[in-house]
């Protein structure tokens, strides 16, 4: 692994500091501070560039700036967000260019108490995990064992794919893909997010998920060949994926309708009364009479009210639903502005 992450950017890896071989990537910093002074947001939002005010939605000024490519909250308390920035220097830059802009527009601005309140930071270990094996592990000791690394954990893969892996020390947060991408956040020093990572680094590898299988004939499994250095778990997991593969094999060679009419538990097979048709009445019907006249009036009903062929109203209704299922994901990424069903207003409507 040090060698698939030996460099990151063009810099090498220091091995030491770093024993993964993988070093996370910094993706957003929030800071704040203190301009100590009272503001009129109104004013702020008329005179600046690059800057929105709509009270009825949030009671900030939205101001943005190209370098470093950050956003800054402006309250009218005088205090202010600076989110976006991808280092330390970059948020204390851009929250000193946001106090300049503030000073420029004739209010006496400072800038005091600058403080990083949050470091977010992502990386990929290159290999699928196993949730459901980690969180019932360190699930059961997070609350009664002092060695355990977890303080808490969640994974309830109906409401969210991720575990959640709240760490003791340092206290950082960790958002566990089954792809193998963690996302770490709460940090306030570079260093928390650093140790962090290396702290469940081993975790991770202990729950790795082996993707090498393939079909083995039942000797194998029964004489252990091919298994020799894998736990019972690896063992009746195969021996599960070979027994699926003989049922279905079985269902596939063997299977018949013909045989199904003569069984005593006919009706007991799903589409027997079409597949499996026994008796007078039965043999002399065309059983798929009703299916087809739907599949008919669908034909009819396409050709009355389009003007192309059914083919080219199926290819236009699939091309509208990629574009929706498009534009839902661009609206989750926030590459996109959400669409609303509801009027805003104008900008500078008063509170």
């Amino acid at each position: 692994m040090a060698e698939q992450g030996g460099l990151e950017g063009n810099q090498p890896v220091d091995l030491s500091k770093h024993p993964s071989g993988i070093v996370p990537t910094l993706q957003n910093i929030v800071s704040t501070v203190n301009l100590d002074c009272k503001l009129d947001l109104k004013q702020i939002a008329l005179q600046a560039r690059n800057a929105e005010y709509n009270p009825k939605r949030f009671a900030a000024v939205i101001m943005r700036i190209r370098e470093p490519k950050t956003t800054a909250l402006i309250f009218a308390s005088g205090k202010m967000v600076c989110t976006g920035a991808k280092s330390e220097q970059q948020s204390k830059l851009a929250a000193r260019k946001y106090a300049r802009i503030i000073q420029k527009l004739g209010f006496p601005a400072k800038f005091k108490d600058f403080k990083i309140q949050n470091i977010v930071g992502s990386c990929d270990v290159k290999f699928p995990i196993r949730l459901e094996g980690l969180a019932y592990s360190h699930g059961a000791f997070s609350s009664v064992s002092d060695d355990c690394l977890c303080l808490a954990l969640c994974y309830e893969p109906e409401l969210f794919p991720g575990l959640i892996y709240r760490m003791k020390q340092p206290k950082i947060v960790l958002l566990i893909f089954v792809s193998g991408k963690i996302v770490i956040t709460g940090a306030k020093v570079r260093d928390e997010t650093y140790t962090a990572f290396e702290n469940i680094y081993p975790v991770l590898t202990e729950f790795r998920k082996n993707q090498q299988w393939s079909l083995i004939s039942s000797k194998n499994i029964i004489t252990n060949k091919g298994f020799a250095n894998s736990g019972p778990l690896d063992q009746r997991l195969a021996f599960r994926l070979w027994m699926t593969y003989e049922v279905f094999y079985f269902l596939k060679v063997k299977f018949s309708w013909d045989d199904v009419k003569v069984d005593k538990h006919r009706k007991n097979y799903i589409g027997h009364s079409l597949k499996a048709a026994v008796g007078r009445w039965q043999k002399c019907m065309i059983l798929a009479y009703f299916s087809l006249q739907l599949q008919y009036k669908a034909i009819v009903f396409l050709d009355k009210n389009s003007k192309g062929s059914d083919a080219d109203v199926l290819k236009d209704e699939i091309r509208r639903v990629k574009e929706e299922e498009e534009h839902a994901m661009r609206e989750a990424l926030g590459l996109t502005p959400k669409r609303s069903s509801q009027p805003q207003g104008n900008r500078l409507d008063k509170a």
